[in-house]
């Protein structure tokens, strides 16, 4: 489905603020499920459940409100979730935003199902901060590096 800035007329603003302070993103893709709606409903974050979400697209995604005028911690997360709306996904290329997408989208199923059943719980808060440094400390680079040589590009866990 395709969103027009008359559907959502606030989207954009918050697209815009995210452009301005995410210096590393030039793409942006709106991932709108039934599992992300509805964890936009439940709380203010989406923690990381999984160890792939953690390092690619951070410890944690901020929900925020359509109308929200302010948000934070993007310089070390990859997404952020507009409630009722849905996840904005956020890379360097189209193909960066879909890999955030998609563990967007495991992440959020993980999270509703935390709900559920108290076994599951999200990854701690230092060791998703420890993954997210070192992915984008050291693999991130290595990736680049690589793409340079001719050599394509993967994501791990996708």
């Amino acid at each position: 489905m395709t969103y027009t800035t008359n559907d959502y007329p606030s989207l954009l603003e918050i697209v815009k603020r995210v452009m301005r302070s995410k210096k590393d993103c030039t793409y942006i893709l709106l991932l709108a499920s039934q599992e992300i709606l509805e964890v936009s409903k439940r709380g203010k974050t989406m923690n990381a459940y999984l160890d792939d979400f953690a390092q690619i697209a951070g410890p944690s995604v901020q929900i925020v409100q359509e109308e929200t005028t302010g948000f934070h911690g993007l310089k070390h997360r990859d997404a952020l979730i507009v409630q009722g709306v849905g996840a904005l996904c956020m890379g360097n290329s189209e193909s960066d935003a879909h890999a955030v997408a998609a563990l967007v989208q495991k992440d959020s199923k993980a999270a509703l199902l935390g709900l559920s059943c108290a076994q599951v719980k999200p990854l701690p808060y230092l060791d998703t901060h420890l993954m997210r440094y070192v992915y984008k400390k050291k693999y991130a680079k290595l990736v680049c590096s690589s793409m340079g040589k001719g050599k394509v590009a993967m994501h791990k866990g996708i």
